[in-house]
């Protein structure tokens, strides 16, 4: 079988353009290399590609470790990428002709703006009263925590100030071990346990 005819059965987007290129470009890969960095930049499994082009699975994670075999998948991608972009493009411009050919639609006004109401719903998001109580719920938790940060945050101040006052009855390193103890507490170390 040709390879052309081959690519065209085995790859959905195959480009003739995107393969010619490759080949131009690659003097260091073979023409089977070529095909299978293809394939893999179409998202083939290698053992999809080393069954369809007759070669051991080993001898396609062998290529994968050559950078030039890895930049002919990587170009195979973004030519894949490419086809795609243009065939969406063409497909969301055809949406749009048909949409302003229903709107523009005198005869059935109704079937308008039905039309007019399913596309704009595409791109507005129904805002509900759900939506609403969820935002004054995530509004709420992040006050608490907030609340309950500064809370702690003042804990700590003051239980370093009652330390700092309570200076004579520790050594400097108890003083330094207390004051870390406080601070790793995160607030939680009450006035009895620093006495």
């Amino acid at each position: 079988m040709p390879v052309g005819n081959f690519l065209e059965q085995t790859l959905p987007y195959f480009s003739k353009e995107c393969l010619h290129m490759a080949q131009k470009k690659s003097k260091k890969l073979n023409p089977k290399q070529v095909l299978a960095a293809e394939m893999l930049g179409q998202g083939y499994r290698q053992k999809e590609v080393a069954e369809r082009l007759n070669l051991r699975g080993e001898t396609i994670s062998r290529w994968t470790t050559l950078e030039p075999f890895r930049q002919a998948i990587d170009s195979a991608s973004r030519c894949l990428l490419d086809e795609i972009t243009v065939d969406t493009i063409k497909l969301i411009n055809k949406c749009h002709q048909a949409i302003l050919r229903a709107l523009e639609n005198d005869e059935a006004p109704i079937h308008s703006a039905s039309v007019a109401i399913r596309y704009l719903n595409t791109f507005v998001r129904p805002y509900t009263v759900y939506n609403k109580l969820a935002e004054v719920q995530k509004s709420d938790e992040t006050n608490d925590k907030f609340a309950e940060a500064m809370s702690q945050i003042t804990n700590i101040v003051k239980q370093l100030g009652y330390l700092k006052s309570s200076n004579s009855v520790y050594t400097d390193e108890e003083y330094r071990e207390k004051a870390e103890q406080v601070v790793r507490s995160w607030g939680k170390i009450d006035k009895q346990y620093l006495r």
